[in-house]
């Protein structure tokens, strides 16, 4: 089996993933060993930390593949970037600064803050970049405490054309056991499109993706699982479109519970996930 991961902080020296070439190579090889044979560098954009323009990555991206084929290594990478939901997302669009998944125009990698609430324009900006030509893709939103403590938050931004893609080491527990009931409950409410890595280094992001990728097909079986991280990537990398199914609407069993998780998490110091890499 052949993966495609959309999702990968793979470029030397552009954001909190690998700082020299050797290191991204390595990722590249282990990539490989992994099963995946496509990967998309998908950089941080985040407005006064990580600035990384679209002209910018573009190279990286091109002199990236340059060293990969010196070094007779078989991994094709194609650019993108995860942009952090900002105030200024359709201006930048306007201006042709965003860079899409393979910069083809037709997919956003838009990133939601883990520990902050939903934005509340966030259902109105997925369907003005619609309008525009655009799907929205939100990564790990098993992440994001207001998902946590409510995964239906999700099923109105389905509707609106988001694809939801999770993180494979998510479902193993790699950030622990609340992400990984998070991240079940999206799978088996039919809430995930979309399986990456989101890899940043050669450590646990990247490990184990067959063993994760069985934990996975437990939950909801192949034929759902594996075009996650096969057949649906591979249609948005040409630009086409994805049909979803209808999302099913998760009833918690104590919603008291949930609401006194999501409080404690909000106010408790040290709460928060300090794994490196966002």
């Amino acid at each position: 089996m052949v993966y495609i991961d959309l999702h990968a902080h793979i470029l030397p020296g552009l954001d909190d993933g690998p700082q020299t070439l050797e290191e991204s190579l390595k990722m590249a090889r282990m990539a490989l060993s992994q099963g995946f044979n496509k990967v998309v560098a998908t950089p941080h954009v985040v407005e006064g930390i990580y600035e990384n323009k679209k002209e910018l990555i573009l190279e990286k991206t091109r002199e990236l593949q340059e060293s990969l084929k010196r070094e007779n290594i078989p991994l094709e990478v194609m650019p993108g970037s995860e942009i952090h939901i900002s105030d200024n997302i359709l201006k930048l669009w306007e201006k042709d600064q965003l860079l899409t998944i393979n910069n083809s125009g037709k997919y956003i990698l838009l990133e939601l803050p883990h520990f902050q609430p939903i934005p509340l324009n966030l259902k109105e900006l997925i369907f003005t970049l619609s309008l525009k030509g655009v799907r929205t893709i939100i990564p790990h939103p098993e992440r994001n405490i207001s998902i946590q403590a409510d995964p239906n938050i999700l099923i109105p931004l389905i509707g609106q054309g988001a694809l939801i893609q999770c993180t494979l080491s998510s479902i193993n527990g790699h950030f622990g056991e609340k992400v990984q009931k998070t991240v079940e409950i999206l799978i088996r409410h039919r809430m995930v499109h979309l399986l990456a890595t989101d890899m940043h280094n050669t450590g646990g992001r990247l490990k184990d993706v067959v063993r994760t990728m069985k934990r996975a097909e437990g939950l909801m079986g192949k034929e759902v699982i594996r075009p996650m991280i096969t057949s649906f990537p591979e249609l948005i990398l040409k630009g086409r479109a994805i049909e979803t199914p209808e999302p099913r609407y998760y009833q918690p069993q104590n919603p008291v519970g949930v609401l006194r998780s999501l409080f404690q998490r909000l106010f408790t110091p040290g709460g928060q996930d300090k794994s490196r890499g966002m």
